[in-house]
């Protein structure tokens, strides 16, 4: 057998069903392999792959079937699931600095070692019939993401040393994570911070440093994801209340209009393919990059304020071309 994985896994499996109670000592001999680590590795991959029963008798040192008549199958996946998982997995090359990329192609290629013979399109031709045009992506640490995400699951403090975008200063915050969130490529974490008594989001790849500090926290059940991921981004802390309207000509128009871009918009469409898009937000940052990025297809109606943001940042790109 070419797979040194897959022989493993079925010297384990026959081990198993025939001797019933073996040791590692056992399985190292019979797989002719010295790093006990290896065989850990194995009997976890049968686990997660094939839901195999293997249990460990800490009193008397041996692995065996829970289930008696237990016996390995193969591994049971259609050509229309296996094209699924590899959509995810090329969706997520974007965030390959992240934990949760990397484990998710190593499990996609797992998977491929064990297909059944009755799979005919080869992996490589899945992967080059499948492409997609990525974001431009910040790299950051992935170290530091681990213990963010240790963080989230335990619902520990963070101390963090935490570099400011706009004056460049890095500080130290405490802080206390409620979920990460990704946009355009960036991955932010929004937390409760003590330093500043307030919710705030922070940018990962401008956090230079992470800490644990084993300080459990009750997370407020109030605050919802879905509700603060448009609220906050760009504009940490935002707390006013900006009623919006803008006109999109044009063709822009159909563009926007079957896109879902904030959980108050609506959407009134005119004779001539415009739309008025209006939606009530607590931050004009984000909306203002979005407006500019339309150029002249957008107009701003409401509010006065916003439009006048609009003009000063107008009049800055002029100066640029004089």
């Amino acid at each position: 057998m070419n797979n040194p994985m897959l022989a493993r896994i079925f010297k384990i499996d026959e081990l198993l069903r025939y001797k019933k109670k073996v040791t590692i000592k056992e399985i190292l001999s019979a797989t002719e392999v010295k790093n006990r680590k290896t065989i850990y590795n194995t009997i976890e991959t049968m686990r997660q792959l094939w839901n195999a029963p293997i249990v460990y008798d800490q009193k008397n040192k041996w692995y065996y079937y829970s289930e008696e008549n237990y016996k390995m199958q193969a591994l049971n996946m259609s050509e229309g699931e296996l094209f699924s998982l590899l959509v995810a997995t090329k969706t997520l090359e974007q965030y390959k600095n992240t934990p949760f990329f990397d484990k998710l192609e190593k499990v996609f290629k797992r998977i491929i070692e064990f297909l059944p013979k009755n799979i005919k399109i080869l992996p490589d031709e899945l992967n080059n019939a499948l492409h997609f045009k990525l974001d431009s992506v910040i790299d950051f640490s992935g170290e530091i993401f681990d213990i963010i995400t240790i963080a989230l699951k335990e619902s520990w403090e963070l101390e963090i040393e935490y570099s400011g975008l706009i004056r460049g200063k890095t500080e130290k915050r405490v802080i206390q994570p409620y979920f990460i969130l990704n946009k355009h490529g960036n991955w932010y974490i929004f937390a409760f911070c003590k330093s500043r008594n307030d919710f705030r989001l922070f940018a990962i790849q401008r956090i230079k440093k992470a800490r644990l500090t084993n300080e459990v926290f009750i997370k407020d059940d109030e605050i919802d994801p879905n509700i603060v991921i448009g609220d906050y981004l760009d504009q940490p802390g935002g707390k006013g209340s900006y009623y919006v309207e803008i006109l999109i000509k044009h063709p822009t128009s159909l563009y926007v209009a079957e896109r879902k871009w904030h959980k108050t918009q609506k959407i009134h469409y005119n004779n001539d393919g415009s739309i008025i898009i209006s939606f009530t937000i607590n931050s004009l940052k984000e909306v203002q990059r979005w407006i500019l990025s339309m150029s002249s297809e957008a107009v701003v109606l409401k509010p006065k304020f916003l439009r006048n943001l609009i003009i000063e940042e107008i009049k800055k790109m002029q100066k640029n071309y004089r």
